[in-house]
């Protein structure tokens, strides 16, 4: 176990967003197990659901008000809840020499895959 920090905020780039209308999505987080694979359920008090406009750039979303304190490592989930997704018109930063793990449902399990893992950044303080 380390240290407690704060999730202060999460943000990533977006490449390109031609959608005319905001895109709604759910940010989670889910704590690592002890072979650093996400666990089933997330450490959340409340979901994170937010929507992103059309254009591109760098998105940010201040996390102070939802009051996340952790001490262990911990796995991020950015989910869409569009019905549709076209990656011709939506697109955001990310690593393709990297593994990810996705899950095609809620209630599915996580599966690891190579490529396309999501650049995140995230900012954290340490709880004094």
């Amino acid at each position: 176990m380390g240290r407690q920090v704060t999730i202060e905020s999460f943000g990533f780039y977006i490449i390109q967003n031609k959608y005319t209308d905001s895109l709604k999505f759910r940010l989670m987080f889910y704590e690592a197990s002890e072979k650093k694979f996400p666990r089933m359920r997330t450490f959340l008090r409340k979901p994170i659901v937010f929507k992103v406009g059309p254009g591109q750039g760098e998105f940010k979303i201040d996390l102070k008000n939802y009051n996340i304190v952790t001490s262990k490592d911990f796995f991020i989930s950015l989910e869409c809840l569009e019905e549709e997704m076209d990656i011709q018109k939506f697109c955001y930063a990310g690593s393709p020499k990297t593994h990810c793990y996705v899950k095609p449902s809620a209630f599915a399990r996580w599966t690891m895959i190579w490529g396309g893992g999501g650049d995140f950044n995230v900012r954290v303080s340490y709880v004094k």
